[in-house]
Formats: C-alpha cells, sequence, structure tokens
C-alpha cells in the first residue's frame, strides 16, 4: 500500500516565480463561463464539470486553480491519484491571486451567458415542436422527449452538453 504525498498549497508569489522560470502548467478547474470572464494568462481551462485527468499534460509541476481554492483542491486529489505526482493548489485561487495585485486576462461578460442561451434555445424547440405535434403531426413529441431526456441525463451527471453542442454550432471559427 502506497501512501500519497498530501497536496502542497502554494501562495500567488511562488505561483509567480514558477511562472517565471516555465516550470509549471496551470489548470483552471472552474467552469467556462468563470474562465472566459477572468483567468490567469498562463492557465488553461479544464472544468470540474468535465474534468479528466488524463488531459493534465505531463512534463512540469501542476498548479491547480479555482476562484477560492476548493474546487482546485478537489481537482488535485483525482488528478494525484491518476498521474502518482505531487499536486499543487494555488491557496486563496484566483481571488488570492488578484489580491496580491497580479493581472488576469479579462473579457467583458456577454448580455447572455451560454447556459441562458441554451436554454432559451432547448425551450424555444420544445414550445415549436409541441405547436407541430398539435398542428401537424403528433409524432414532433420526440423532439421535446429527447431534449428533456437529455437535459436530465445532463443535470444528473452534472454535464452541460447541449451548452457544449450549441456553443460548437454557434461559435465556429472559420
Amino acid at each position: 500500500m502506497t501512501s500519497q504525498v498530501p497536496i502542497q498549497y502554494i501562495d500567488p508569489k511562488e505561483l509567480k516565480e514558477k511562472i517565471d522560470a516555465n516550470s509549471v502548467t496551470i489548470v483552471d478547474v472552474r467552469e467556462d463561463n468563470e474562465f472566459e470572464q477572468e483567468h490567469i494568462l498562463q492557465s488553461t481551462s479544464h472544468p470540474m464539470s468535465t474534468f479528466s485527468e488524463s488531459a493534465i499534460p505531463q512534463g512540469k509541476q501542476v498548479v491547480f486553480v479555482c476562484q477560492k481554492g476548493i474546487r482546485a483542491a478537489n481537482a488535485a486529489q483525482k488528478w494525484q491519484v491518476f498521474s502518482k505526482q505531487q499536486p499543487f493548489v494555488l491557496n486563496g485561487g484566483i481571488d488570492a491571486w488578484k489580491k496580491a495585485g497580479y493581472s488576469v486576462s479579462q473579457n467583458e461578460p456577454s448580455s447572455l451567458e451560454a447556459n441562458s442561451k441554451a436554454k432559451m434555445w432547448c425551450g424555444g424547440v420544445i414550445l415549436v415542436s409541441c405547436m407541430f405535434a398539435l398542428l401537424i403531426s403528433i409524432d414532433f413529441l420526440l423532439i421535446p422527449l429527447l431534449m428533456g431526456a437529455l437535459l436530465i441525463w445532463d443535470g444528473f451527471n452534472r454535464r452541460c452538453t447541449i451548452t457544449k453542442i450549441l456553443k460548437r454550432f454557434f461559435n465556429k471559427k472559420g
């Protein structure tokens, strides 16, 4: 039976030194909308809702970051079991990073976030499908039934499948 090394918490100054030495991979485990609003410039997004230990790059020390440090610690534990390496967590998260005076990459939040857009799109599809079922053919009820099943599945699995599908569809970059 092997014992794991406890997660090591580092402060913003230590993280900045690691960034300057190019010796670290920063993994931000906040959700996409949080990451899009602000993040440490050198970080990559790996949201907890879709977190995959195998997607984390190997070769450098890995520091997990979230808003305050709780989600980062959970991700670090999962990753440590998978990788058998020492995980690091930014103590106090991105809030502590900003409080220490370090910069973040910021974007203006959109007027409607992706999840809101997905909910509006689903609601519209369900409404139109039900109207078609009443006016044209009962077969149109399959669409809201399937969409409802997907939404329930997403809820149980804490996923945002519809949001991801819509983002890929509407945000194609040519």
